[in-house]
C-alpha cells in the first residue's frame, strides 16, 4: 500500500511538474510577443485575398441560411506584430430580425471541423455588447470594459448561435439595431484594446518603441488560458466527426495549404522575437533561487550550491554550443528539484551540430573533474575539501548524463545518431528508457531519477504520434531524386496529417 501511495505521490509531483514546465514555456513565448494598436477599416469584398474569400464564402452561405444578410467587409492589422505584417479580414452579416450581427474571419488555426471563426455581436441601448464566439476564447483572453464574451467550446457554431440567440431573447435591455453604431462600437473595440489592457497592467510599453509587451504575471495568466482552451476544444470534438465534403480530395488539399500557411506564420514569429539579455539574466536568476530553495528543503542545503554550479556550467556548455553553431533565442534556466535547461533555435541544424550541442554539456565538466583528479593524485595540485565535493558531484552527475537515456544527453546522441530515420525503433527506446530510468530510481532509491522517467513517460504519446506520422510521409526512395527542402518537407508531412486518422488530432498536434 505504501509502495502504490509513493508511485501515486511521483506521478502526481511529475503531472504537476510536467504543468508548469509547458505552462512557463508557453509564457515565455507570450512574454516575447510585441503588440500594437488594431485599427479597422472598410474594403470592397472582391478586394480580399482568394485564400480568405473561399472559406469564408462558405461560412456566409451557411448564415444566410439561418436569416443573415450580408451588411459590410473590412480588414485590420493583427494585434501581435507579425514578420509579414498580414491583415486580418472580416465580413460582416445581420440578421433579418436586426438583433444580431455574425462577424467571419479565417479561424486562428486550421481545423477539419471550421475553416472560420464565427462571433455573433448583439448590441444594447445600455452600451453593453454581447460577443459569443466557439472554441476560440483562449486564443484572445482580453477583457474590454463594455463587451461580455461566452464561449461554451460546443462541436458546432451553429450551437453556439443557438446558445447567443437564448441569451439574447432573455436580455432585459432592448437591442439595439441601429448597424452603423454597431460598427462604430466594433470598430472602437479594435482601438481601445491597447489602451485597455495597458490600464489593466496586462501590457507594459518597450522603451524606445511604440509596440508594447504582456507583462509576466499577463503572460502566465494567458498561458494557462490558452492551455485549459487547448483541452476544451479537445474535449468538445472528441467523438465528433468532421462535416462531409463533396469533395474529399479537394478539401484535404485545401487544408494541408492552410495548416501549412499558419504553422509557417507561427515558426516565422517565434524566429523574429528575441529575448533581451535583461529577460535572459532575470530568468537565469529566478530560476536559479527556486533551484536553491526547492533543493535545500528537498536534499541538503550544504550540497545544494554545489548543485547548482554543475548544473550551470553543464548548461553553460549547451549554452556556448549553440552560440557557436548559430542558435537564436538560447537561453538557460533550472528546473527547481530536477536540473537544468539550455534551450535554442536554429531551423536546419546539422546532425554533426547536435552532437556538439549535446556533447558540449557533459564532456567539459569530466575533462575538468578527470584532471583535477589526476593532479590531485599525483600530488601536483590540492584544493581544499569543499572543490574534492564539487569535482566527484561534477564527474557523477556529467558521467550520468551521458547515459543512453532520453532525455539525457547520451540518449539525444543516440537519437541523433541512430534513431531519426527509425520510428517504431525510436518509440520502443524511449518506453525502455522509461522503465530503465524508474528502475534504477526505485533501486537507489532516488526520486529524481522516478520523477524525469514520468516527465518522460508523459511524451509517450507524442512519440507515438510521431511513429505514425513518420510512416505516413510520402518519401522517394530512388536514389536520384534530391532531398526535399523545409517547404516540400513540411508540404508532404501536413499532407499527410489530412489522412482519416489524423483528422482528430488538434493543430497544435499537428504542429508539435
Amino acid at each position: 500500500m505504501a509502495t502504490l501511495l509513493g508511485i501515486g505521490s511521483i506521478v502526481l509531483l511529475a503531472a504537476a511538474g510536467w504543468a508548469g514546465l509547458l505552462l512557463v514555456l508557453l509564457a515565455q513565448r507570450l512574454a516575447r510577443l510585441q503588440w500594437r494598436t488594431v485599427r479597422a477599416r472598410a474594403m470592397a469584398r472582391e478586394d480580399i485575398p482568394t485564400a480568405h474569400r473561399q472559406d469564408m464564402d462558405i461560412a456566409g452561405a451557411q448564415l444566410e441560411q439561418l436569416g443573415f444578410i450580408y451588411r459590410y467587409s473590412a480588414s485590420a492589422n493583427k494585434a501581435v506584430v507579425l514578420p509579414d505584417d498580414e491583415f486580418s479580414y472580416f465580413d460582416v452579416y445581420q440578421h433579418t430580425d436586426g438583433h444580431s450581427h455574425a462577424l467571419v474571419s479565417l479561424a486562428p488555426v486550421p481545423s477539419a471541423h471550421d475553416a472560420c471563426m464565427l462571433q455573433f455581436i448583439t448590441s444594447f441601448d445600455d452600451g453593453c455588447n454581447w460577443l459569443t464566439l466557439n472554441r476560440c476564447r483562449h486564443f484572445s483572453p482580453v477583457r474590454l470594459a463594455s463587451w461580455k464574451v461566452f464561449d461554451d467550446y460546443l462541436p458546432r457554431w451553429q450551437q453556439a448561435w443557438q446558445r447567443h440567440l437564448r441569451r439574447v431573447q432573455a436580455a432585459r435591455s432592448p437591442v439595439l439595431t441601429d448597424a452603423t453604431v454597431v460598427q462604430r462600437r466594433l470598430y472602437q473595440s479594435f482601438e481601445a484594446l491597447i489602451s485597455d489592457m495597458a490600464a489593466r497592467g496586462d501590457l507594459a510599453p518597450i522603451a524606445g518603441s511604440p509596440f508594447f509587451r504582456l507583462t509576466w504575471m499577463a503572460a502566465l495568466r494567458f498561458a494557462a488560458i490558452a492551455l485549459a482552451g487547448q483541452w476544451r476544444t479537445a474535449w468538445a470534438l472528441a467523438g465528433t466527426p468532421p462535416p462531409p465534403s463533396n469533395n474529399p480530395e479537394a478539401a484535404a488539399a485545401h487544408r494541408a495549404d492552410a495548416d501549412l500557411r499558419v504553422f509557417q506564420e507561427q515558426m516565422a514569429l517565434r524566429r523574429s522575437t528575441t529575448y533581451s539579455i535583461r529577460t535572459q539574466w532575470l530568468i537565469f536568476a529566478v530560476t536559479a533561487v527556486l533551484f536553491l530553495l526547492v533543493g535545500g528543503w528537498t536534499f541538503s542545503w550544504s550540497l545544494v550550491p554545489i548543485l547548482l554550479a554543475v548544473i550551470a556550467i553543464h548548461e553553460g556548455g549547451h549554452y556556448l554550443a549553440m552560440k557557436l553553431t548559430g542558435h537564436r533565442n538560447v537561453a538557460v534556466f533550472f528546473l527547481p528539484g530536477l536540473g537544468g535547461v539550455a534551450t535554442g533555435e536554429k531551423a536546419h541544424a546539422s546532425p554533426l551540430e547536435k552532437l556538439a550541442v549535446y556533447l558540449a554539456g557533459p564532456v567539459p565538466g569530466l575533462l575538468l573533474a578527470g584532471v583535477a583528479f589526476w593532479l590531485n593524485s599525483s600530488g601536483v595540485w590540492a584544493g581544499p575539501a569543499w572543490l574534492s565535493q564539487f569535482l566527484i558531484v561534477s564527474l557523477v552527475i556529467n558521467y550520468f548524463n551521458l547515459l543512453p537515456i532520453v532525455p539525457l544527453d547520451g540518449g539525444r546522441v543516440l537519437e541523433a545518431l541512430i534513431f531519426s530515420r527509425l520510428p517504431r525503433l525510436r518509440l520502443g527506446f524511449t518506453l525502455i528508457c522509461c522503465v530503465a530510468l524508474f528502475g534504477l530510481g526505485v533501486m537507489l532509491e532516488e526520486m529524481v531519477l522516478e520523477l524525469v522517467a514520468v516527465l518522460l513517460a508523459f511524451g509517450l504519446p507524442q512519440h507515438w504520434r510521431l511513429m505514425q506520422l513518420d510512416l505516413a510521409v510520402r518519401r522517394e526512395t530512388d536514389g536520384a531524386t534530391p532531398a526535399a527542402d523545409e517547404t516540400r518537407g513540411l508540404q508532404d508531412i501536413f499532407a499527410a496529417l489530412q489522412a482519416p486518422r489524423f483528422q482528430a488530432w488538434s493543430f497544435a498536434k499537428r504542429a508539435a
